[in-house]
């Protein structure tokens, strides 16, 4: 008999796999209850799988190529933490796109209930060009409302690194 953890950590390998490199829209239905919630992936796309199936369609409508690779995984009852590398092409400008990180769920009866997600989406803005190099340690330094070489604001109150 498979303890719940390792029924936990199948659920995770199971997910990147059919969510992310099958592209499966519907498996999100499957795997995660309808009450969920997505930390740490913008508020649009953090409550339940109808929201992350926003995150889904955009990220299948705008890149190409899409896969997740779970290089660590490890589990303690009914959390799972996992770390990996997804990498997908952008249609627009074809550039390859890395995206290193993880995340932390927790589960319910085979089901994600929550997960803590933490993924550079600042290197994805760099690789775009979005974002220059060094944009995190300019923002840190300037002071609130201080317009950057492009005009823009790189730190408010409420928003950081508006361009």
């Amino acid at each position: 008999m498979k303890t719940v953890e390792y029924q936990n950590i199948e659920l995770i390998y199971r997910f990147f796999e059919e969510v992310w490199n099958q592209g499966c829209e519907k498996a999100i239905d499957e795997m995660y209850v309808p009450e969920g919630t997505a930390h740490g992936l913008g508020d649009q796309f953090k409550r339940g799988p109808q929201q992350f199936k926003l995150l889904h369609r955009l990220i299948f409508e705008t890149c190409s190529d899409a896969h997740a690779e779970v290089e660590d995984v490890m589990a303690a009852g009914d959390r799972v933490c996992m770390r990996g590398v997804v990498t997908m092409r952008h249609k627009s400008t074809g550039k390859k796109l890395r995206l290193e990180g993880g995340c932390y769920s927790r589960i319910e009866e085979g089901k994600i209930v929550e997960a803590w997600n933490g993924w550079d989406f600042i290197g994805v803005l760099i690789e775009l060009g979005v974002l220059s190099e060094n944009c995190l340690g300019d923002a840190l330094q300037k002071k609130h409302n201080q317009p950057n070489k492009s005009g823009g604001v790189f730190c408010q109150p409420q928003r950081c690194i508006s361009i």
